[in-house]
């Protein structure tokens, strides 16, 4: 139980990704609460969907089901105040050069 103010609350969050005729669900059922002074670590085998929850809080990709609060309002895209930092470079499609 977090005593600090609520900064993030995902809330039954999944996520599918479909390309061709095959689904992948890539993130399942997903809810947790997260304080302004908490500290979270994701941690789990490849491909169990740490990097897609990462990006749905960052605002880089929608949830397929579910929702994310940021500071009480929902998350519906990048926000200057999320900070993600990339593994591989990323090119965000709406910025030009």
């Amino acid at each position: 139980m977090s005593t600090s103010p609520e900064l993030i609350n995902i809330d039954r969050v999944a996520k599918r990704y479909s390309a061709n005729s095959t689904s992948v669900e890539a993130v399942r059922n997903v809810s947790f609460t997260l304080g302004e002074t908490n500290s979270v670590a994701l941690v789990g085998p490849s491909g169990c969907g740490k990097s897609t929850l990462l990006l749905l809080l960052a605002g880089l990709e929608q949830t397929t089901r579910g929702k994310i609060l940021f500071q009480g309002k929902p998350l519906t895209g990048p926000s200057r105040e999320i900070a993600l930092v990339l593994q591989e470079y990323g090119l965000f499609p709406w910025k030009t050069v």
